[in-house]
């Protein structure tokens, strides 16, 4: 449950421990990188170009994931949350990957993808959560305005439910495509 301050708003990272960051996004993403670069070598297959490829590729992945979400939660009045919070909760993706890349050059590819299974399901876990409780909170604090009429219509708010439920299912399809080497 995420902190309010005076007039609605949610509180920074400095006065609320629930708020998202960048930090482990960021490093995860960095992270991500090298052991993709890492994981290239290994199998004999490393150029410095490699590097650039990855940190675009994974960059490319969190800005169109970030950007269907900003368009679908506009699209159906959906929760107000900022864009650094978007991208907060879709660079997490970076960690599992990370660990994936890990246990797969350590114990082999079968043992790999099941580590990359499992963390996918738990990103997508967590993005599920933490976007409802957004949602949730945002529409408490929902001001009346244009095209607002159906805001808490049951259909509207199932449509919301599978945009969540499809951006968890997506979080499967964009650290396997993260994760090949």
């Amino acid at each position: 449950e995420r902190k309010q301050g005076d007039g609605g708003h949610l509180l920074p990272p400095k006065d609320d421990v629930n708020a998202p960051d960048l930090y482990l996004p960021l490093m995860g993403y960095v992270t991500y990188i090298l052991a993709y670069g890492y994981a290239l070598g290994a199998e004999g297959r490393f150029t410095p170009d490699v590097l650039g490829l990855a940190g675009s590729s994974g960059l490319a992945i969190v800005l169109l994931e970030v950007a269907g979400l900003k368009l679908s939660f506009y699209l159906l009045q959906g929760s107000r949350v900022t864009v650094l919070e978007l991208v907060s909760c879709s660079g997490y993706k970076f960690v599992g990957v990370v660990l994936a890349l890990l246990v797969k050059q350590l114990f082999g590819p079968t043992i790999g993808y099941g580590s990359l299974a499992f963390a996918c399901a738990s990103v997508g876990y967590f993005m599920l959560c933490t976007l409802r409780q957004a949602q949730m909170q945002s529409q408490g604090s929902f001001t009346p305005g244009f095209m607002t009429e159906g805001v808490g219509s049951p259909s509207l708010k199932a449509h919301q439910n599978y945009v969540l439920w499809a951006t968890a299912g997506l979080q499967l399809l964009w650290s396997w495509y993260l994760c090949r080497v």
